[in-house]
């Protein structure tokens, strides 16, 4: 059985593939914090994305976005965890795009 960690990297990686495909080509910075929300056996997800010197941009997470963020909840609940809150900051250093994740429970 794959750990938690091995399950999540993949799902981490598409959600940082996916806020990169989202924001303007000139950002070199980015920021993404959800707050997950559970009642009555459903699930939503409050998400907000900062740019570059906190600039709250006006940009909308996709379906994608969201579509991970479920499997990635799947994947802790599999595992007898469940995360209230993430951060994922995203930066593109030496043309690479790199990012950290971290969670709240």
């Amino acid at each position: 059985m794959k750990t938690l960690q091995e399950k999540q990297a993949p799902i981490d990686f598409k959600i940082v593939q996916e806020i990169v495909s989202l924001i303007p080509e000139n950002w070199t910075e980015v920021q993404m914090t959800v707050e997950r929300e559970s009642s009555g056996g459903s699930e939503n997800y409050l998400i907000e994305i900062v740019g570059p010197d906190g600039y709250k941009a006006p940009i909308t997470p996709s379906d994608e976005i969201f579509t991970y963020l479920f499997e990635l909840s799947d994947v802790f609940r599999e595992h007898g965890q469940v995360w209230s809150a993430i951060k994922y900051i995203v930066i593109k250093t030496a043309g690479s795009w790199r990012f950290k994740a971290t969670f709240t429970y």
